[in-house]
């Protein structure tokens, strides 16, 4: 990146950028077990088999009339 004003104002934020790339792949890596159970844990939950009877929903779909 270069911003064409200072040359420490570049160095600045490229190291800020270096350090918060190594702080989100360091919360990735921690956490990543948790986020991979909770995933799992939906997944299982939302591949069910069809609908049963008692899960049919009734809707009812009106248009409104133009005023001529």
């Amino acid at each position: 990146m270069c911003f064409n004003r200072h040359k420490w104002f570049s160095w600045a934020c490229s190291i800020l950028f270096f350090i918060s790339t190594a702080f989100y792949l360091i919360l990735g890596v921690t956490f990543r077990k948790e986020e991979k159970r909770k995933l799992h844990a939906i997944m299982t939950k939302n591949s069910s088999p069809s609908p049963s009877p008692k899960d049919i929903r009734d809707v009812n779909v009106q248009q409104n009339q133009a005023k001529v």
